[in-house]
């Protein structure tokens, strides 16, 4: 994975997914339904500094960090206002 541009929430990640899943969940059984996402040092722990823009981030602290920290906040408020209450990230 590389970072090639500004980091910023484009589109939702399996947003179409969850309302589906949603969809099939029979409500007060119990079930929940839960989405799961790739975690934000997805971006800089496989690739490390070799893998982020220099020429967007001249220097990774504080705006790289921070942007990514924005991206994901924007995620989730997506899937807030969807009703997803369970999201896993994983490495």
């Amino acid at each position: 994975m590389r970072v090639v541009d500004k980091v910023r929430h484009v589109k939702d990640i399996q947003l179409a997914d969850f309302q589906y899943l949603k969809s099939q969940i029979t409500p007060g059984r119990g079930s929940v339904a839960k989405v799961t996402i790739p975690s934000p040092t997805m971006l800089h722990f496989r690739g490390g500094r070799a893998g982020i823009s220099k020429e967007h981030y001249p220097k990774v602290k504080p705006s790289f960090y921070d942007d990514v920290a924005q991206a994901l906040r924007d995620e989730l408020r997506s899937r807030a206002a969807a009703g997803c209450t369970y999201v896993h990230m994983y490495d």
